[in-house]
This record gives structure tokens, sequence and C-alpha cells, in this order.
């Protein structure tokens, strides 16, 4: 474990107590009682704490997005990274990884066919581009299965009319 990873573990774990108290008293610190920034924090905890903090707090955060305290995006990054832990497959694609190849792909989704109307639902940006992100800043390139073409896009639904590119 990286000296970084390290660090990141302590401080969660630290700031976990603290919002939990927060929690107790105040219920999910949302963006409209406590402001941007602390919501956004209390986000980061719970996306990096342990899988029994996770899914102890995802109802409320669900609660939270329902009423607008959270964005749509937060509450994808967390249930694709709680279904991840639990082994099961996740919905937006938000968790990757880089493949023995060198080439940035999600972890297995729930239906790829679908991937980037579930990410655009959740406020996220097309898979392709999310990838490419991590491709940019960690070396590496995007699995060419989830690459953009002119005429398709990732995954899409083969049945659906195909468009055509530029003349």
């Amino acid at each position: 474990m990286g000296w970084r990873l390290v660090a990141l573990t302590a401080l969660v774990t630290s700031l976990g107590g603290r919002l939990k108290k927060i929690i107790t008293q105040h219920g999910w610190p949302g963006s409209n009682q406590f402001g941007g920034k602390a919501a956004n924090a209390a986000f980061f905890i719970l996306q990096h704490s342990d899988l029994s903090y996770q899914k102890r707090y995802l109802p409320l955060a669900r609660d939270a997005a329902a009423k607008g305290d959270m964005p749509p995006s937060s509450l994808a990054f967390l249930e694709d990274r709680v279904r991840q832990r639990e082994g099961q497959k996740q919905i937006d694609g938000s968790q990757v990884a880089k493949n023995a190849a060198d080439e940035w792909e999600p972890l297995p989704l729930d239906d790829e066919a679908k991937v980037d109307a579930l990410r655009a639902r959740a406020g996220l940006p097309p898979i392709f581009d999310y990838l490419k992100g991590f491709a940019d800043r960690g070396g590496g390139r995007v699995n060419p299965k989830w690459a953009k073409t002119p005429d398709k896009t990732p995954n899409s639904d083969s049945t659906a009319p195909i468009g055509r590119g530029s003349p």
C-alpha cells in the first residue's frame, strides 16, 4: 500500500467519526443546509470509507440526492462503488481500472449497451470521455471496445439507427 493510500485511509477513518456525529445531530450534511464544500467533503469521506460505513449511509445519500441535496453523479459513484465491493456489476461505470494491455476500461457493468444513457441520467459524461480522462492523466489508452467512431457510439444498441459521419 502506497503512502498516499495509507494517508487517505487514516484521514477518512478519522473524519468518518466526525461525519457520523454530524449525521446523528443533523442528518445527511447536504448542500442546502451546509453548503457545497461541506457536502462535497461529506461525500468524499463516505465514498472512500469502508463498505460497512458506505452501506450504513447509502439510504441517507439516496434521500439527499432525491431532495437535490447531493448531485446525482455523486450518488452514482457511491452506488457503483458499493455494488463493485459487494461483487455485483456496476450501473454507471464510475469504477475503472487499467487492464494488462495498459488500457482503461470500466469494471464489469450491468448493462453495457445502456451505460451512456444511464451516465447521462446521472449527469456523467459518456464512458469514452471518462476513460479518456484516466488515460490522459494516468497514461495508457482507452480500451478500443469503448472507443468512439464517427458511425457509432460505444456499445450502442445495434438495432438503433446509425448516425452518419460528416461528409
